[in-house]
């Protein structure tokens, strides 16, 4: 056999043999094993995903301010369209595309996930079919029946329910708050203040949209200069994630803005054109429902006033970015829990991310309930109470752990902080396989919003899988781990007894004063997520707050940010 080279062959002009092409599906359980077998890794960082969304959101805040003087209606469509325009289908074309181009650069070839959308389109090659929720919002929301709403009225007085509320479909002219829907702190409200509070569904509003409105509205929309300048705003968005996405993407997200648009002015103006029935009070929730903002609009729109109430634990003792678009829009107060979150909400207000210039007034729920001629009331019910346990834990040994999983979506891909799937699995298959070679019993509590089946999740992750609520499930566990501190599970889970471990990978910019409260309850564990975006945290550091846990019963961050 010939072992030498020919000195007559110039190597250099030889061509290297071809990569070799992988192919793999972007189904959770495949692609965490070829990570596992081949070393890939989640090509999109947390970090290209946050830049991103904060140059949506400097687009879209700085076109609404702008507009707001020049062609209100305009800015009105800006912030009814951001939720899920902005949002939601912007940021998961930017991680779709991104981690097709990226693989595809690699030599790897893609097969969408079940059921997906945006990947199939960008794999295939071919124009993303729009999302469900435009034809849903064509219709009204499905609501009680008249029946129904006076067997409610009926159930309440029998029961003696402490729901202090008349429920109707019929509202006068007058000052009654009318509430849209349940909220805690709502329900506080009106247990405080002297007057009558009706509650009101939101299906009462609405109707379905006629084609003819619909055609109207998205003729005046399309032809409008908003249309362009918002396509600008994307594509500057995907530059600044380091992608160019192709210009008949760019045109699709202006046509769903201009779909969406004129779905919302279509319900506008037939809810204007039938004042009687508005409230001139109304009270909702948080601002994240799309409904409500129509309805916010249209009460603003028609002399009315609108007071928002806040959701979950608040958001005041950390920094977030989605309160301006989620609550303050078409809002003339909004009410939180105590004087620590209304502070904290002023320090980390960002005027670079609110797309108006008219703030509402944040107020607490003492203070409101003062302005109403009302009686302060000591502690809010900002969760639901806690079942007692039909079995008593041992005392000796505790070593039930409940893991409160995120919000698997699919490929959505939400502005909230939190990582890929990929990486999230990989990270709970280590420190579940951790905490049984300590000698726990893990379980996987999985989001009521997660888009795979318990069945799926459980062979995923090889531990239990639990649904339900956490109010529900708590009393089934010694200790709960957590990586999310803004949960709208927070309240229960720090009003209960339970040790609680919040695994810290930075995500959220918790306040230097509310990490300091907050350490009083919980031990807290740094995390990193290295350069191949995976997670990983000191393991030693982890059994220690094993340890430190059951020890701390400080209640400082409950009195300070929910007035428990």
């Amino acid at each position: 056999m010939k072992t030498e080279l020919d000195p007559n062959i110039d190597d250099t002009l030889v061509a290297p043999a071809p990569p070799v092409r992988m192919s793999i599906a972007l189904d959770p359980d495949e692609i965490v094993e070829n990570s596992a077998l081949h070393g890939l890794h989640w090509p999109v960082s947390h970090e290209e995903i946050i830049e991103v969304f904060e140059c949506i959101m400097q687009g879209y805040s700085s076109l609404s301010k702008r507009y707001e003087t020049e062609d209100p209606a305009i800015a009105r469509i800006l912030c009814l369209t951001i939720s899920l325009i902005g949002n939601s289908e912007a940021l998961s074309m930017y991680q779709a595309y991104a981690v097709y181009r990226r693989f595809r650069s690699d030599n790897i070839d893609l097969t969408p996930p079940k059921g997906s959308r945006i990947y199939k389109a960008f794999i295939n090659n071919e124009p993303i079919s729009k999302p469900g929720i435009i034809n849903q919002l064509r219709k009204p929301p499905i609501g009680p029946s008249e029946l129904g709403l006076m067997a409610r009225s009926v159930r309440d007085f029998i029961y003696r329910k402490p729901v202090p509320f008349t429920y109707s479909r019929i509202f006068n002219s007058d000052k009654v708050p009318v509430l849209t829907g349940v909220n805690p702190l709502a329900f506080a409200h009106a247990h405080g203040i002297p007057e009558r509070v009706v509650m009101g569904h939101r299906s009462t509003w609405f109707t379905t949209v006629a084609p003819q409105l619909e055609d109207r509205h998205r003729q005046l929309i399309s032809s409008h200069p908003i249309v362009q300048q918002i396509g600008d705003v994307f594509r500057a968005a995907f530059l600044a994630g380091g992608e160019e996405l192709p210009d008949r993407y760019i045109a699709y997200l202006c046509d769903l803005f201009v779909n969406m648009a004129a779905i919302c002015e279509s319900h506008i103006e037939k809810i204007l054109a039938n004042q009687r029935a508005l409230p001139q009070v109304l009270w909702t929730g948080s601002g994240g429902n799309m409904w409500d903002r129509i309805l916010r609009h249209a009460v603003k729109e028609n002399g009315g006033s609108v007071i928002g109430h806040d959701h979950g634990p608040g958001a005041g003792y950390y920094s977030p970015m989605l309160k301006p678009f989620a609550d303050y829009i078409a809002c003339n107060k909004f009410i939180t829990y105590t004087d620590a979150q209304v502070d904290g909400l002023a320090r980390s207000f960002d005027d670079r991310f609110c797309p108006t210039s008219q703030i509402p007034k944040v107020l607490t729920l003492r203070e409101i309930i003062a302005e109403g001629g009302g009686t302060a009331i000591d502690s809010p019910v900002v969760s639901p109470s806690i079942p007692k346990s039909k079995k008593t834990l041992s005392s000796s040994i505790q070593n039930k752990i409940m893991y409160l999983d995120f919000a698997y979506d699919g490929e959505l891909t939400r502005p909230m902080p939190k990582p890929n799937i990929y990486a999230s699995i990989k990270w709970q298959r280590r420190l579940f396989d951790k905490l049984k070679t300590l000698g726990y019993e893990v379980a996987n509590k999985y989001h009521p919003e997660c888009h795979y089946l318990p069945v799926t999740m459980k062979r995923l992750l090889n531990v239990p899988a639990i649904g339900g609520f956490v109010d529900e499930q708590i009393q089934c566990t010694d200790f709960l781990i957590l990586m999310h501190p803004t949960s709208s599970a927070v309240s229960t889970i720090l009003k209960s007894t339970k040790s609680i471990i919040y695994i810290d990978f930075n995500l959220v910019k918790l306040h230097a004063d509310a990490r300091e409260a907050l350490e009083k309850r919980v031990a807290i564990v740094s995390g990193a997520i290295d350069e191949h975006n995976d997670l990983d945290i000191d393991w030693a550091e982890l059994e220690s707050a094993l340890l430190r846990a059951p020890m701390l019963r400080d209640n400082t961050f409950l009195e300070l940010y929910l007035g428990q």
